[in-house]
């Protein structure tokens, strides 16, 4: 009996520290994607760029050929916020939760979030689980973002700190099949945890 015990245990540490390593290799992933979208009956085309440096994504949107937005997101980088523009930079911080706020913040992850969504995860190739596929790269920030910016925790490509609270939602994580993990959610833009998968 106490061989079957030792053998859970193993297991449990097995995958714990294989989802660990996918959060890792998500967040060290240095790639540039884009998703080409045609519009009005194939006349004009949507763009949508993806370019990941390890902690930093930048997202580009082009649409109808004309009109272009941008977004520089630092994953790793204290206090929580939104550089938003291409010529003109402004700089929308987090305050508290967006469940609870409608702040510039809160509308600007929302319409980055549909933004990613509608262009990105709906019309991207591959498969979200395999990290060299365009799926992949794409749903890989999608949920560093979401754990960022609207979750409120800073990342670290260094320090890990196991987390007590379990993540509920299943859409949200870099995953192979059966494998969990565990987050704090934290609502504070003063939180300093920072966060796994």
């Amino acid at each position: 009996m106490s061989y079957i015990k030792f053998n859970l245990v193993l297991i449990t540490l097995l995958l714990s520290s294989i989802v660990h390593a996918s959060f890792l290799d998500c967040l060290n992933l240095e790639y540039e994607t884009t998703v080409n979208r045609k519009v009005l009956f194939g006349l004009l085309e949507n763009q949508l760029t993806i370019k990941k440096n390890k902690c930093i994504i930048e997202i580009s949107l082009t649409e109808y050929k004309y009109l272009n937005s941008n977004w520089l997101i630092d994953t790793c980088r204290e206090p929580i916020h939104i550089k938003k523009g291409a010529t003109s930079v402004d700089v929308l911080k987090r305050v508290g939760s967006c469940a609870q706020n409608t702040n510039d913040f809160c509308k600007e992850w929302q319409k980055l979030k549909l933004v990613i969504q509608d262009h990105g995860l709906i019309f991207a190739t591959g498969e979200r689980e395999k990290l060299e596929d365009q799926h992949g790269q794409i749903y890989c920030s999608y949920q560093l973002l979401d754990k960022y910016l609207a979750k409120g925790n800073v990342l670290s490509r260094y320090k890990v700190e196991a987390k007590s609270e379990p993540e509920v939602s299943n859409d949200l994580k870099i995953e192979e099949n059966t494998k969990s993990s565990t987050v704090k959610d934290t609502s504070s833009h003063e939180s300093n945890d920072r966060g796994t998968f």
